[in-house]
């Protein structure tokens, strides 16, 4: 799993914007030199390749990725890529190329080499090969706080391709100044996951009624870390017990069926949305779209989650989750959904089916799809 990137050098954000709008040129000239020396291509075309580590496949966040990728596109026009050495990751990256020709590439700086200085000749030599080979890169940023990833993938996209975020754009551009950067994006699970999901949850709201699991499962960082163990004393007050399991982001993930038996086991899941504050990261208090929404929602299992600007086109709050956007309102959130059977059972139904319907009409990749259209792509 990738480190958070620590750079040696932290400038003001004001002098950091600058940094990247010059970034942005020299990218720009580097792209311009790749398409001069661009090769032709006699192989078998595919849309649209998919990267990751070898390990990461095994994650479910990458397994869904590419299962709706194949749903919406076809088997045939999606191919994937494994990176056996990130420190050899250009060498990796030129090889396939070798072999496969490819429309789209699906990029994500956390495949980087981890030392800083590395991946910074790593993402140059990826945004001219991408060029070279007459490719539109759809860069990944899921952590817009984190420095050198959002500059990497404003450098890869400087005039081609489109970043795909899980921050509304216009918030996110009071640090990022991507050309093409479109969110909060839905998490693209596939329809064949979904459908073996669809009796998950329960339709007897009585289960819900004073009694279950209070549950968060995922990732444990500040501010999320000390949230939670205040809403958790917050909750014992009122005589109900938060579990929480988490893990350093550091450390090695959950399998997936532990992962998801852990959330499908709970009776009402608890998520925050802030960004973690860490080294090499600004510090942002508005939230992003953290995919725990879906994989809760998608379960049945009633939500409480930080509100998150911009996603008010894809869940209501009180329709599909109870929203909250401090400890008092979190506290009493799930208070009422404990002590309301009702409430409970609505939640878990009309969540379940807002999901299955994002993802029915494929979101993800339609909002790719439009966005590289419109980058020229």
């Amino acid at each position: 799993m990738a480190k958070i990137p620590r750079p040696r050098v932290y400038l003001p954000l004001r002098l950091r914007k600058v940094f990247d709008h010059l970034l942005i040129l020299v990218g720009k000239f580097v792209i311009w030199l790749g398409r001069k020396l661009s090769v032709q291509h006699s192989k078998e075309t595919h849309y649209l390749a998919i990267e990751s580590g070898e390990v990461s496949w095994n994650f479910f966040e990458f397994q869904q990725i590419l299962a709706s990728a194949q749903e919406h596109y076809g088997v045939n026009s999606v191919v994937t890529i494994s990176i056996k050495d990130r420190e050899s990751y250009v060498e990796e990256l030129r090889r396939f190329f070798s072999t496969h020709k490819v429309q789209t590439y699906l990029w994500d700086p956390r495949t980087l080499s981890e030392h800083w200085a590395r991946s910074w000749i790593q993402a140059f030599a990826v945004a001219f090969l991408f060029a070279q080979h007459q490719i539109t890169p759809i860069a990944k940023l899921t952590d817009v706080q984190v420095r050198r990833w959002r500059s990497q993938t404003a450098l890869i996209t400087a005039s081609q391709g489109v970043c795909v975020s899980i921050m509304e754009p216009g918030r996110a551009m009071r640090w990022a100044v991507h050309r093409n950067l479109v969110g909060p994006v839905p998490m693209p699970l596939s329809l064949q996951w979904l459908d073996s999901q669809s009796h998950s949850g329960s339709s007897d709201g009585a289960t819900f009624a004073g009694v279950g699991t209070v549950r968060f499962v995922g990732s444990l960082y500040e501010p999320r870390r000390s949230f939670l163990n205040e809403l958790s004393e917050r909750l014992a007050e009122n005589s109900v017990q938060l579990e929480i399991f988490g893990r350093e982001l550091s450390s090695r993930r959950l399998d997936v069926g532990t992962y998801l038996d852990l959330l499908r086991n709970s009776r009402i899941a608890v998520s925050t949305s802030r960004p973690s504050v860490l080294v090499g990261q600004d510090r942002i208090e508005e939230g992003h779209l953290v995919w725990r929404f879906f994989e809760a929602m998608a379960m049945g299992i009633p939500l409480v989650a930080e509100f998150v600007p911009g996603a008010e086109h894809l869940f209501e709050s009180g329709v599909h989750y109870l929203s909250f956007s401090d400890l008092d309102e979190a506290t009493l959130a799930v208070l009422e959904v404990v002590r309301d059977a009702d409430l409970a059972a609505k939640l878990g139904k009309a969540g379940q089916q807002r999901v299955r319907e994002i993802c029915e009409h494929h979101s993800f990749w339609h909002i790719v799809d439009e966005a590289v259209i419109g980058s020229g792509g």
